[in-house]
């Protein structure tokens, strides 16, 4: 197994060691994660600019636009929306059962590689 492949099981590893308490969440524990990346984001966008600029000569506005407010904004829509997806969703029961409750309630159930062709490098 060459470094690459040790270093990928190794963050998968502890991502699913993490799984259960990840899990375990709240919308505020959630929310304040969000906003965490979206500060440190915000503190170090010139060294992202210096760095995007360096490795792939891209321009400030460029960075900008394709890093970080995409990544911002997609920050911000997740914050929006976090408590409607983690809401349980109600749901018609079957006429068996049309006096029971029924709901969907959506759980993360498990860790996801995620591996891209790079054009969007800071995503």
């Amino acid at each position: 197994m060459n470094e690459i492949q040790s270093r990928i099981k190794t963050v998968f590893d502890e991502q699913l060691d993490n799984q259960q308490a990840i899990r375990n969440t709240s919308f505020k524990e959630r929310c304040a994660k969000l906003k965490s990346i979206e500060t440190w984001l915000m503190d170090h966008k010139d060294d992202i600019r210096n760095a995007m600029h360096q490795d792939y000569r891209k321009p400030t506005s460029e960075v900008d636009l394709t890093e970080l407010w995409a990544v911002l904004n997609e920050i911000r829509h997740i914050r929006r929306y976090l408590k409607k997806w983690m809401r349980p969703k109600k749901v018609n029961s079957t006429l068996a059962l049309a006096t029971a409750e029924a709901w969907i309630q959506y759980e993360p159930k498990g860790v996801v590689l995620i591996i891209t062709h790079g054009i969007s490098h800071l995503i």
